[in-house]
């Protein structure tokens, strides 16, 4: 009887272990997200510049700037053809990747 309390006793410990050590895991997947989300959306606005584009919004809002990317901004001259344009994302996806990016001067920049 007290060789099965202790082996009990063991099993309850072990799971404690385990459950404290995998309850931040989504928390934790949810921020390597907003991260990457933020570098796709730096790396799309900073090509766009480097092609030609002016600025990627005449705003000062990153979710404004974010949405302009979206649909696409194109440069102007020989590489008109060209647009550069992020994946659709929620709003809540762009909440998140927003508070990873500063916006000066029109320029998306990825900030950890």
């Amino acid at each position: 009887m007290a060789e099965l309390l202790v082996v009990i006793s063991i099993i309850g410990l072990i799971s404690l272990i385990a459950i404290s050590a995998f309850s931040n895991i989504g928390g934790s997947s949810e921020m390597a997200k907003n991260k990457r989300n933020a570098q796709v959306i730096a790396r799309t606005a900073s090509s766009a510049i480097a092609a030609g584009v002016e600025e990627i919004c005449s705003c000062d809002n990153k979710l404004e700037a974010i949405a302009r990317l979206e649909s696409g901004v194109s440069p102007g001259g020989e590489m008109s053809s060209l647009v550069f344009r992020i994946p659709l994302m929620t709003q809540e996806e762009k909440e998140g990747a927003a508070q990873f990016l500063t916006y000066t001067g029109g320029m998306l920049i990825y900030s950890p």
